[in-house]
């Protein structure tokens, strides 16, 4: 059963904590640009999340040239051991959903709920 993370933007207060915890449990490092996820504020009382969305169509997969990106239970996954950082994968993403650290190279959720489980305000949410 694949899960599949939720924001409710009417909640969402922009407070990044999902963006540091997400950073601090994967990277061990408190810094937001290294999250899984980006939230962004788009007016004064909504925000946006961006993450993957597992489209069907794959155009990471089929793009990425070292063959970093492949589809494990059904989710996109990247080897960070293969990953170049080439950027391909982010070119041809559809939703913006791969983001990219210099020191990290091409970053994706993986729907692991940490991000959901410290939100203070509740504006996540893991739906299957």
């Amino acid at each position: 059963i694949m899960k599949y993370l939720i924001h409710k933007s009417d909640i969402c207060s922009g407070c990044h904590t999902c963006q540091m915890i997400c950073a601090f449990t994967f990277f061990k490092v408190n810094n937001p640009k290294k999250a899984r996820l980006k939230i962004t504020r788009i007016s004064d009382t909504e925000t946006r999340m961006t993450i993957c969305v597992q489209c069907r169509e794959r155009p990471c997969l089929k793009a990425c040239p070292e063959g970093a990106i492949s589809e494990r239970n059904g989710m996109v996954r990247i080897d960070s051991k293969k990953c170049t950082s080439c950027g391909i994968c982010v070119e041809v993403c559809p939703c913006d959903g791969i983001k990219f650290h210099p020191d990290i190279g091409a970053i994706i959720c993986v729907q692991c709920g940490i991000c959901v489980e410290n939100c203070p305000v509740g504006a996540l949410d893991l739906a299957e």
